[in-house]
């Protein structure tokens, strides 16, 4: 499995854990074309050319926090 570290960032590509987990047999048929469309918004920039590597590690990063709040929500409801 690809793994990329960058700096104390480790990324790996979306496509494997969808695939390891199998994320896509959750998704509802709605769900699922809101779920592509975000890949594609996050592989792709407005003018439809390929992000690169280092933008999209931007964006992962930045939304990182707002990941984990998610996670801890999620966890204190469950609990």
């Amino acid at each position: 499995m690809p793994i990329f570290e960058f700096g104390s960032s480790i990324v790996v590509p979306l496509r494997i854990v969808e695939q390891v987990f199998d994320l896509g047999a959750l998704l509802a048929d709605d769900d699922q074309v809101c779920h592509e469309a975000a890949l594609f918004r996050s592989r792709f920039r407005d003018d439809g050319e390929r992000k690169p590597l280092d933008e999209y590690v931007a964006e992962v990063d930045g939304r990182a926090g707002d990941w984990l709040a998610d996670i801890d929500r999620a966890r204190t409801a469950a609990q």
